[in-house]
């Protein structure tokens, strides 16, 4: 049995709304997390001893509230304003910035391994240090994996539309019916 739905109906445009505005919240609300993520360890490798004053439990919580009222504020405007460009500039920056800092936190991680593996010291400290040093690189390289798997993410959800096209004919035609109508292309 097929259920009709009435796409015209104003409950149904109000729902579909709703549902665009949260998943778009959602997708920038990762993807900053992932990103905020990133300038923490990328801070706690290069400050060292500064880090935990200029990282404090309240500025964390703003952070994290701020990236939630950014997301939820860049997903409201799609509706005021037609402003994709803005919002995928916006993730991309976003991505290749978390890409490069995890490079320079994995270059500093591998050199600090290297530093204390070459001057072989007992002391607990430098012992302390290289499992500090360890976990740092675990942590940063499954942050990674989880960045990278975000990305690949974001790669299949946007070549899905063209190989429906390409695969269905029916879907292709509706989209060349549409281009053409948009563009006044091919014969009147």
């Amino acid at each position: 049995m097929k259920i009709k739905q009435n796409t015209n109906s104003t409950a149904y445009k109000a729902v579909n709304e709703v549902y665009l505005i949260q998943k778009k919240t959602l997708v920038f609300a990762s993807n900053f997390s992932v990103f905020a993520l990133a300038v923490d360890t990328f801070l706690a490798i290069y400050l060292h001893l500064r880090y935990q004053e200029l990282v404090t439990h309240k500025r964390v919580v703003a952070v994290v509230i701020s990236v939630w009222v950014f997301s939820a504020s860049i997903s409201i405007l799609r509706k005021l304003c037609d402003c994709d460009i803005m919002r995928a500039v916006i993730l991309v920056v976003c991505v290749v910035t978390t890409g490069l800092l995890y490079c320079k936190i994995y270059a500093a991680v591998r050199h600090h391994t290297n530093q204390i593996h070459a001057l072989q010291v007992q002391q607990a400290t430098q012992n302390e240090d290289m499992a500090n040093a360890t976990r740092l690189k675990k942590s940063s390289l499954a942050t990674f994996y989880i960045y990278f798997v975000l990305t690949l993410v974001f790669l299949n959800s946007s070549l899905n539309p063209l190989i429906y096209c390409w695969k269905m004919r029916r879907i292709r035609q509706t989209v060349l019916d549409i281009l053409r109508n948009i563009f006044a292309i091919g014969p009147p």
